[in-house]
């Protein structure tokens, strides 16, 4: 993939690692947050805690120090027993002096005292820093990291790592997120690789990679397609399908996105379906084309929802090029562009979710229903969700004992779908959301689900960086067609 991004890469440190005692975690959350927030990790190294080892990497990987990447991030050794010499080595790397920080001194010592913990010469350890070096602040237990040239070292420990890197990523120069496309083809690699091969020549700035899987209901591959460009990516993409012979948006993934979100009424007209939402958003209102159609089945569409006193509304999905061509042609004006996420399951249900901060419930709580009117979600598209008939739960978030978020997952077959997440504003920015996501995840392992799925809008850009860092891919996409005159 071609890239004017920043790099960056990783340097784990720690015997642990690499005796297998210790599984590393650190390095694939935090490649996932560098990617969402477009920064190219090209690398990711592991040595021992060796002196000299780490002081050859980051010659290596720094380029303040002439090695290859913009920013290299650190991970473990700078605790206080005699084996943390992360510490010892940058300064050593970078030929400047370790000393005791005041400031690091200070933010630990005032920790200490609240909690009655004693100073010791071990404990002050994690106060060296090498001259020169700006502190990374840490929220879990005050013993800061350190940046010096375009090294950031940070602790081990999961949850510190974390923390560290909450603070340190939006003080980073950023580029573009890369825009991605899952494929889900149920044939083995082999067979797919001469077509990938031949989009990808034709497509020479985008990154296309194939990924087999085996699950209970049989094996498969993932067709990945990667790029700065989401035109070209689409484009991309599009050309797969139409070699491979399959539909861009997989059959469990169509099936859950409409099942989990239904509309109070369907009828088919030809080659489409349209639906009467009874108000509740452009979703539960719109026609989808789900097999063959003609031009004259756009306009008996359109009659169908004249009749149920509609505006006319059409769902496009974007590899459905000639049925955005017509309407496009016809002056129908296109808005609400919006992505169609996913994640496997197993990606958010690997941390435990502390005690009283996400629930799932079902019938909703009255506090629930106040956070969704309060974001626009209110009863008629509330009514979608008592329409599934499917295993689904209203979330809960918590947050010092208040009520901060909502949200609405449902599992149909193999996919779960979440719908209708709501922060309240006095709690964004706290965590709610991810603890939601977490959540929804649990009760899809629960109930069967590989897959966790969502919609989010192109233009929320907060959002896509958000589900991207958890480890969402693009799965597809759509668009609203409406006459310009509103029909």
């Amino acid at each position: 993939m071609q890239s004017d991004n920043p790099t960056a890469a990783i340097l784990v440190i720690g015997d642990e690692i690499l005796s297998g005692r210790t599984q590393d975690s650190n390095s694939h959350h935090l490649a996932r947050v560098l990617t969402s927030v477009g920064i190219d990790l090209r690398e990711i190294r592991v040595v021992a805690d060796d002196h000299d080892a780490i002081v050859a990497a980051l010659q290596a990987l720094d380029r303040s120090l002439g090695g290859a990447w913009d920013m290299v991030f650190t991970s473990g050794g700078i605790g206080p027993t005699h084996d943390d010499i992360t510490a010892d080595a940058v300064a050593d790397a970078f030929g400047v002096a370790l000393e005791i920080n005041d400031q690091a001194r200070a933010l630990m010592t005032e920790r200490w005292a609240a909690r009655g913990v004693e100073i010791t010469p071990s404990r002050l350890r994690m106060a060296r820093v090498p001259i020169g070096a700006t502190l990374i602040e840490n929220a879990v237990s005050a013993a800061p990291g350190f940046s010096i040239g375009g090294t950031h070292v940070m602790a081990g420990v999961p949850s510190v790592f974390r923390a560290m890197v909450d603070w340190l990523v939006p003080r980073l120069p950023i580029g573009r997120p890369p825009v991605s496309r899952s494929i889900e083809v149920r044939r083995p690699e082999s067979e797919v690789a001469d077509d990938l091969s031949a989009v990808a020549r034709d497509f020479p700035t985008l990154s296309l990679g194939s990924y087999p899987f085996r699950h209970d209901d049989g094996f498969g591959t993932n067709l990945v397609v990667r790029g700065l460009d989401g035109d070209q990516v689409a484009l991309a993409a599009a050309e797969l399908t139409r070699r491979l012979g399959c539909a861009m948006i997989d059959p469990d993934l169509d099936r859950a996105f409409e099942q989990t979100w239904p509309a109070a009424e369907y009828r088919t007209v030809s080659g489409f379906r349209v639906a009467r939402g009874e108000g509740g958003g452009g979703r539960l209102n719109a026609a989808r084309a789900v097999g063959n159609w003609t031009a004259q089945d756009v306009d008996q569409v359109v009659a169908v929802q004249h009749g149920w006193g509609a505006a006319p509304l059409v769902l496009a999905f974007d590899h459905q090029f000639d049925l955005s061509d017509l309407l496009i042609g016809r002056g129908w004006q296109a808005r609400d562009a919006t992505v169609l996420l996913q994640a496997p399951v197993k990606l958010l249900t690997d941390r435990t979710i502390p005690p009283v901060t996400a629930f799932t419930i079902w019938p909703p709580l009255a506090i629930q229903c106040e956070l969704w009117d309060e974001a626009g979600i209110g009863p008629a598209r509330r009514a979608a969700m008592a329409r599934v008939v499917h295993p689904k739960a209203a979330l809960l978030g918590r947050v010092r004992d208040r009520a901060a978020g909502a949200g609405f997952v449902a599992v149909c077959g193999s996919v779960a779908m979440v719908h209708a997440m709501a922060v309240h504003p006095d709690f964004r920015r706290m965590g709610v959301a991810g603890w939601l996501m977490r959540r929804a995840a649990v009760f899809a392992a629960e109930h069967g689900a590989g897959r966790i799925a969502l919609a989010v809008t192109r233009a929320n850009d907060a959002g896509l960086g958000f589900y991207r860092a958890l480890g969402f891919d693009e799965a597809g996409g759509y668009r609203y067609f409406s006459p310009p005159d509103g029909g």
